[in-house]
């Protein structure tokens, strides 16, 4: 019988890009299909985006886009169990770290204690859950966008200009400072600057989304990992291939 794994996400973006991690690491012998929830009390899901269908899988994973960041745990306490009841091993959920309540407790800055304050109520929420055991929240930080801005040799792939030092031009930094996308406020925003210097778009549409993500490859995540930039990254995705 094929495994299970259930994960839980904010938006199209993070649906789309862990449809791809998941494509990259395990080749012909996953299957993934995406869902999105929807604005009713019952949180209706109905598929979405195309998905992974592989003959004779031996990992069956399903998505849910939450649709907002603030939908996530809902979303998660609503199908979580029935997940775990259907096999799943394990069901994770992930949004950014970066919202309208986080902005307005933090004043626009990031905020270690407001952080940690963020983490630990994700857990609590968790602990009342059935089957808490085999689930788990991360967050991307500040948000999922930071993760491609660590991934250099993703930006290379879009333009063969950019790469390291000219990220850090963008960001502000010196060249001899670190490259520590997890500082920036609003990664979105310096991703589209970023890629707006060198004439392409970002706007977080599907179609942007899925064509920059279908340059990510092995290579890419290895470095990201091995690179440590991105801390939220590695310890998503660890917990996603486990």
């Amino acid at each position: 019988m094929a495994e299970l794994i259930g994960v839980v996400v904010e938006g199209h973006t993070e649906a789309i890009l862990v449809r791809r991690l998941i494509q990259n690491r395990y080749p012909g012998s996953a299957s993934v299909t995406i869902f999105k929830a929807g604005s009713d009390q019952n949180l209706s899901v109905h598929p979405y985006v195309y998905p992974i269908k592989t003959p004779e899988a031996s990992i069956n994973f399903t998505i849910i886009d939450a649709s907002n960041d603030e939908l996530v745990m809902r979303v998660l306490e609503t199908y979580s169990s029935g997940l775990i009841k259907n096999g799943a091993k394990s069901v994770l959920a992930l949004r950014d770290l970066y919202c309208e309540s986080y902005n307005s407790e933090s004043k626009g800055k990031i905020d270690a204690t407001i952080t940690r304050d963020f983490e630990s109520k994700a857990i609590s929420n968790i602990r009342v859950f059935d089957s808490s055991g085999k689930i788990s929240h991360y967050f991307s930080v500040m948000e999922v966008e930071s993760w491609f801005i660590g991934m250099v040799g993703l930006l290379r792939k879009v333009d063969s200009s950019i790469d390291e030092d000219s990220i850090k031009t963008h960001l502000g930094l010196r060249v001899e400072e670190g490259l520590n996308p997890e500082m920036i406020y609003r990664p979105a925003s310096a991703l589209k600057n970023i890629l707006s210097s060198v004439g392409k778009e970002y706007d977080k549409s599907v179609a942007c989304v899925e064509s920059l993500t279908a340059r990510i490859d092995d290579a890419i995540i290895d470095e990201l990992i091995n690179s440590r930039r991105s801390p939220s990254f590695t310890k998503f995705f660890n917990a996603l291939i486990a």
